[in-house]
């Protein structure tokens, strides 16, 4: 995944709305680094394709020096070199990455390699997400282990670096690697199958899973909205749609007025991570709030999209993070450290469905997944139900 085609300012309206969705400070954004990229624009004129080398130019025009090669520069020149080594990492690979002066990147066999095995997974329907995770753990992987010149010795010794790293998250990122390995040993990449080779790490059975709130906690942040203050009945309408249709908040923010079929009460969607077809069902409630903020709250300028802000733009994954935090904090919910984010609302009503004794394989229906490996989560975190079927300890003998 790059954007190499893509003109100056389109590149860093893309890098910014990615750096919004990823929630990085307002003031890292605009700041930090959108008023350097403007500064670029303007030196170079709009029509530009960014590159490693007008990169250089700029730092030396402003500068004196080329300093993309030094490590002593002062806050301000390292300012500037840190944001044109995130953009131009941005434009190759898609992905933001945490430290922008590493001068070090992935190999131009390993990068085509990586970009051919993305198309490939897209291809065989896996989301933007679950693209752009793939992308940052294989970018990693790759940067410290060449494809051209990988070893098992090399592999496990990238793997050595996961020691100190959560169970279950190193083993995500562990089976990404053994599958993208398997893929390039079956397309002749390389020429041992190293995936067989990678190193299980068994995972802690009661390590807690995902994160879930009863439905009186639920009920207590839909409650949470008033609607009489600006964009409530908006708010009021996406917690319904996340708490009790089981909506994505990439699909909440991407669902449009042309969705929605008011004669037959239904709305449909093409999900954003499986690419599938969805139909649900307007209740009563979510559309009243709909229609409410339809009427009252919604900008009338013309949006394909459903919910907008203030200022008349589609809402992006981190606002609706944001106003689900926000009512979260507001109904008095005790939090205790678990998340509250639009995927624990989903959560929560997968377990609340299991609780009534609902199938596994209709709560994968309403989740929308493409796999039922992928609900089966839950009944891990369904302690009540477990527990009723406990069974006694016999026995043995008497004393």
């Amino acid at each position: 995944m790059n954007f190499d085609k893509l003109a100056m300012p389109a590149l860093v309206e893309v890098a910014r709305n990615k750096m919004y969705e990823l929630r990085y400070k307002k003031s890292t954004i605009e700041r930090a680094n959108v008023y350097i990229w403007h500064q670029i624009i303007n030196y170079y004129g709009k029509e530009i394709i960014f590159s490693k080398k007008m990169a250089i130019d700029f730092i030396v025009s402003k500068f004196g020096k080329n300093y993309f090669e030094e490590q002593n520069m002062n806050f301000n020149i390292r300012r500037f070199v840190r944001s044109c080594n995130l953009l131009l990492e941005f434009q190759k690979t898609g992905f933001i990455p945490n430290n922008c002066l590493i001068k070090d990147s992935i190999s131009e066999n390993s990068h085509i390699i990586l970009n051919k095995y993305l198309d490939y997974c897209t291809e065989n329907g896996n989301g933007k997400r679950t693209i752009e995770n793939k992308n940052k753990i294989l970018y990693l992987f790759l940067k410290s282990v060449a494809i051209e010149s990988i070893t098992y010795s090399l592999m496990i010794k990238y793997f050595n670096t996961f020691n100190e790293r959560d169970r279950y998250s190193a083993n995500l990122d562990i089976n990404i690697i053994r599958v993208f390995l398997n893929y390039c040993f079956k397309n002749r990449i390389i020429s041992e199958d190293l995936s067989i080779k990678i190193p299980k790490i068994s995972l802690n059975s009661t390590k807690e899973i995902v994160t879930t709130y009863s439905t009186t906690e639920v009920k207590k942040v839909i409650d949470s909205v008033d609607i009489e203050v600006e964009f409530g009945f908006r708010d009021k309408a996406i917690i319904l749609l996340i708490s009790t249709l089981g909506l994505r908040a990439t699909d909440v923010t991407l669902l449009k007025l042309s969705d929605f079929d008011w004669d037959n009460n239904i709305f449909k969607i093409i999900q954003s991570k499986t690419k599938k077809p969805k139909t649900f069902i307007i209740t009563p409630t979510i559309g009243n709030a709909i229609i409410d903020y339809v009427l009252n709250e919604r900008p009338k300028i013309e949006n394909k999209y459903l919910f907008l802000t203030k200022k008349g733009t589609a809402l992006i994954s981190a606002h609706i993070t944001s106003i689900v935090e926000k009512y979260f904090h507001k109904s008095g919910v005790s939090i205790n450290g678990r998340k509250h984010s639009a995927h624990a609302l989903r959560h929560s009503l997968a377990t609340a469905l299991l609780e009534k004794e609902v199938s596994i394989y209709t709560i994968s229906n309403v989740l929308g997944h493409s796999s039922i490996e992928s609900t089966k989560i839950y009944a891990k975190v369904n302690l009540n139900q477990l527990k009723l079927c406990a069974l006694e300890v016999p026995t043995l003998w008497a004393k």
